[in-house]
């Protein structure tokens, strides 16, 4: 899956951007120009997994209060599988990945170990919202098929072909170390 476009608003260094990519694309610059910030936005989109652990304060611009959000469109399109309780699964076409964060304005009560962040990350269908609440798909029976965001997230669906990402941060010799220790 080649991606054809990143959109970033409020993320560390970057107030708004929308970046093209192409057959190949090349991101250079001086140091403090916002390289690693791509590079680390585009990771956090397509790997959710313990994504709340790594969200700091310092993520958002400029340590505003703005929510992050990060989307990610692909050349080709992708289907997704969604739990139906009525039939097996539900399969829904795909072009999009969107990552939305926000600071928590509190902890919630009784809860002292909650997170400081509200992260919403999810597949975006091809087809638009059928009405304010999500979208709807027909069954192969007829019958109609209601959902919403929740349902196209990271946890409640499933990727139908595999999408990895693999990442090292500035912090490579962590990797590189693991790495030989591993051969």
């Amino acid at each position: 899956m080649k991606i054809e476009n990143i959109y970033i608003k409020n993320f560390r260094s970057i107030k708004e951007t929308n970046i093209s990519f192409k057959n190949l694309t090349m991101i250079i610059g001086n140091n403090g120009t916002g390289k690693t910030s791509i590079l680390e936005a585009l990771n956090y989109a397509l790997s959710p997994s313990f994504l709340s652990g790594k969200i700091e304060p310092s993520d958002f611009y400029n340590g505003t209060n703005e929510n992050i959000i990060i989307e990610i469109e692909f050349f080709n399109t992708f289907e997704i599988e969604i739990p139906d309780f009525y039939s097996n699964k539900q399969k829904v076409k795909c072009k999009k990945i969107h990552l939305e964060i926000k600071k928590r304005e509190r902890a919630a009560p009784n809860k002292s170990f909650s997170d400081g962040f509200v992260i919403s990350n999810y597949y975006v269908p091809v087809e638009p919202k059928t009405n304010e609440k999500g979208w709807t798909i027909k069954r192969q029976n007829g019958s109609n098929f209601s959902f919403s965001e929740l349902q196209l997230s990271f946890n409640h669906s499933e990727l139908v072909e595999g999408l990895r990402c693999f990442y090292f941060n500035k912090s490579r010799n962590i990797q590189i170390k693991e790495v030989i220790i591993l051969h």
